[in-house]
């Protein structure tokens, strides 16, 4: 069965593992209904149930805040001011340059250049929110997915683990290795208490 390969990796790793060992035991459950009935539970077989959990394995909620972060302050702090340096110095094209073709052609191109600066700084703002939003969205669906596993998936069916499942389908296809009546009785009320005993075992 597949597991985590970077359990204390990234934290995103760390959030999985969380629900892993929940997971692993209800695998271990489908196992034994699938030796038993030929076929998987909904023909979903433990490993693809594990690779659908661990979609996001490996991610970084940490350094995806830390990219959005840093792009964030060099827009406040460096990209911002060199755009406007450079709209500044552009508009000076005009006064230096007038009554002539060229002038038309500088003041075109002042325009032209600062929209284009202030449009890539607008642009870079709006990735940086939303490389902020992906990572809070990403710890979200991380954190409900172990949620649920840990309310919802079981490691024990009507109260009994997998290892006393293993021995009741082992005695349900092979019996009880040679024992008595009496000492088959015991051993399936090891199991299940209230089992009554007799001599149909």
């Amino acid at each position: 069965m597949r597991t985590l390969s970077g359990q204390g990796g990234s934290d995103i790793d760390q959030v999985l593992a969380q629900g892993m060992s929940k997971l692993e035991s209800f695998g271990r459950l489908m196992t034994l209904y699938q030796e038993w009935a030929g076929d998987y539970p909904n023909a979903t077989s433990p490993d693809s149930l594990i690779d659908e959990y661990l979609q996001q394995e490996g991610m970084s909620v940490a350094g995806l805040r830390a990219y959005a972060s840093t792009l964030s302050s060099e827009l406040t702090s460096t990209l911002t001011d060199q755009a406007t340096d450079q709209q500044a110095k552009l508009a000076q094209l005009q006064t230096l340059w007038t009554n002539s073709a060229a002038a038309t052609a500088a003041t075109y191109a002042q325009s032209q250049a600062s929209t284009g600066i202030s449009t890539g700084t607008t642009s870079l703002a709006t990735t940086s929110t939303t490389v902020g939003a992906a990572a809070d969205t990403l710890e979200q669906i991380v954190t409900a997915k172990v949620t649920t596993i840990q309310q919802y998936l079981t490691d024990s069916v009507a109260g009994k683990s997998a290892d006393q499942i293993s021995q009741l389908i082992g005695y349900a296809k092979n019996g009880f290795g040679g024992a008595s009546t009496e000492e088959a009785g015991n051993m399936l009320r090891a199991i299940l208490p209230e089992y009554p005993g007799g001599s149909d075992v």
